[in-house]
C-alpha cells in the first residue's frame, strides 16, 4: 500500500521502491542475509578504522593490542547480536524505534541526530579520498576541494538505489578492499616490526575502550536499518556479530601492522610509496564507497521517516550536504577523534533508552505516544555523566544509565499522569 506525503493531495510514495522507511519490511521482501552481511562488512573495512588500528599500535605493545582488539569486538559483537536480532525482528529500522519511545511531538528531532553525525562522517570520508587523489596528483587547494566535493556526491549512488543495490556492489568492493590490504602488507619490509613506538603510552584497557568506540554507534544505531531486511532474527544477530567481529578485527589488524612496520596506518599511502598508486586510489575508493554508502542510506532512512519524504530525495539533498562540509576539508585526525568522542558518548544512551524499551516489551504499551519528557530526560541526563567517565566503562555504562533513566522517569511520569487524571475525574 503506497503512504501519502504529508502535506501533500496527491503524492504517494510506494513502500517497496521506499525501502519500507516508514512501515515493517515484509516477509516476502527479505533475504537469508547473505547480502546484508556483504554490506555490514564493507561499512566496516574503511581507512577510518584502520587508523584507529595505526594510532593503537603506535602507543601499545602487541600483546596488549592483540587484547584490546579481541576484547572490544567481543564486546561489539555482543551488541550487534542485541541490535541485529532487534531488526530483524521488529522489521523497523533504528528511526521507526526511536518513534516508538519518544513523544508524539518530538520524535522526529531525536531521530535526527543520527543523520547529524553519519553526514558528518560521510563527508570526513569524501575528504579523506578526495585528498589522496590531490596529495597524488599534486593538485591547488580549489580542485582539491572540489575533488572531495565531488567524490561526496558520488558515493551517494549506491544508497539512492537501495538496499539491493548496495548488496551488489558491496560484493565487488569487499574482497577488492581485502585483497589490496593484504599485498600491500605483504610488500612492505617485514623486517623492521616495531611496536609502540610513540612517546605516549596506553594499556590494554584504555585500548579495548578505543576499540568499543570504533563501531558502536552503527552497532548500535544502524544494524537494525540492515538487519530488519534478513527473515530470520537468529541469523541477522548472528550475521551481525560475526560481522562486526571480522571485520573490525581485519580493519584495526591491517592499521596497526602497516603502522608497526612503515609508522604509516593507511594502506593506501604504502601502496603509493612502494610505486602502485593506481592500486592505492582503487583500494581507497572501494573502502569508504562501501562505507558512505551505509552512512548515507542510514541517514536518509531517519531524514525521510522524520518528514515523511520519498528516501532517493532525501539521498540527493543529505549528498548536497555532505559535498559542501567536505569541500572545507574537515578530514583531520582532531575531527575524526572528536566525532569518535561524541558518538561514543551519546550513542550508547539513546541506544539504552530505545532498545531497551523494546526488549522490556514497551512498545505495547499505547501510553509511550503520550510521554513527553522520558526518552528525552534519559538520554540527556545519561549523556551528561558519561561524558564525565573516562575508559573501558564509558559504552557499557552509556547503555545502561540510558535504560535506566528512562525507566525511572517513564515511572515518574506516568505517576504525574495518573494523578493529574484523578484531579480531573475526582
Amino acid at each position: 500500500m503506497a503512504i501519502k506525503i504529508k502535506g501533500t493531495q496527491n503524492v504517494q510514495i510506494n513502500p517497496a521502491s521506499n525501502d519500507f522507511t516508514e512501515e515493517v519490511v515484509p516477509l516476502e521482501y527479505r533475504t537469508k542475509g547473505l547480502n546484508i552481511f556483504f554490506i555490514w562488512i564493507g561499512f566496516i573495512l574503511v581507512v577510518a578504522s584502520m587508523s584507529f588500528g595505526g594510532g593503537l599500535a603506535a602507543q601499545m605493545t602487541l600483546p596488549d593490542l592483540a587484547f584490546a582488539i579481541i576484547s572490544g569486538n567481543i564486546f561489539l559483537a555482543l551488541v550487534s547480536f542485541i541490535t541485529g536480532y532487534i531488526g530483524s525482528k521488529s522489521g523497523l529500522s533504528f528511526g521507526s524505534l526511536a518513534a516508538k519511545v519518544f513523544g508524539k511531538g518530538t520524535w522526529r528531532v531525536a531521530i535526527l541526530y543520527i543523520p547529524l553525525s553519519l553526514v558528518g562522517w560521510y563527508a570526513i570520508e569524501a575528504a579523506i579520498f578526495g585528498n589522496l587523489l590531490a596529495d597524488t596528483f599534486q593538485l591547488s587547494d580549489l580542485v582539491r576541494r572540489l575533488v572531495m566535493a565531488s567524490a561526496a556526491l558520488f558515493f551517494s549512488i549506491s544508497a539512492y538505489f537501495g538496499m539491493r543495490f548496495m548488496g551488489k556492489v558491496s560484493y565487488i568492493l569487499v574482497p577488492v578492499v581485502l585483497g589490496l590490504s593484504l599485498f600491500a602488507l605483504i610488500n612492505v619490509d617485514q623486517a623492521k616490526l616495531v611496536f609502540a613506538f610513540s612517546d605516549t603510552k596506553i594499556d590494554a584497557f584504555a585500548g579495548t575502550a578505543i576499540v568499543m568506540s570504533t563501531w558502536i554507534f552503527s552497532a548500535l544505531l544502524v544494524i537494525p536499518d540492515l538487519t530488519r531486511f534478513i527473515k530470520n532474527p537468529i541469523t541477522a544477530g548472528l550475521l551481525a556479530a560475526v560481522g562486526v567481529f571480522i571485520a573490525n578485527s581485519i580493519a584495526l589488524g591491517i592499521g596497526a601492522f602497516a603502522a608497526a612496520y612503515t609508522q604509516q596506518y593507511d594502506p593506501s599511502l604504502i601502496l603509493v610509496a612502494l610505486g602502485f598508486t593506481p592500486l592505492a586510489i582503487i583500494l581507497s575508493f572501494a573502502g569508504i564507497w562501501s562505507t558512505n554508502d551505509n552512512n548515507m542510506y542510514s541517514s536518509a532512512l531517519s531524514v525521510a521517516k522524520s518528514f515523511s519524504l520519498e528516501r532517493r530525495n532525501v539521498v540527493l539533498s543529505l549528498a548536497i550536504i555532505g559535498a559542501i562540509i567536505a569541500f572545507f576539508n574537515p578530514a583531520t585526525i582532531s575531527i575524526m577523534f572528536s566525532f569518535l568522542v561524541f558518538m561514543s558518548a551519546s550513542a550508547p544512551p539513546l541506544a539504552g533508552v530505545v532498545l531497551g524499551a523494546y526488549v522490556f516489551g514497551e512498545f505495547s504499551n499505547t501510553k509511550n505516544l503520550e510521554r513527553l519528557f522520558a526518552p528525552w530526560a534519559a538520554w540527556i541526563f545519561s549523556s551528561v555523566i558519561v561524558f564525565q567517565i573516562q575508559g573501558i566503562l564509558v559504552i557499557p555504562a552509556g547503555v545502561f544509565l540510558g535504560f535506566f533513566f528512562w525507566w525511572r522517569f517513564s515511572k515518574i511520569e506516568k505517576s504525574l499522569r495518573d494523578s493529574k487524571l484523578r484531579k480531573i475525574f475526582s
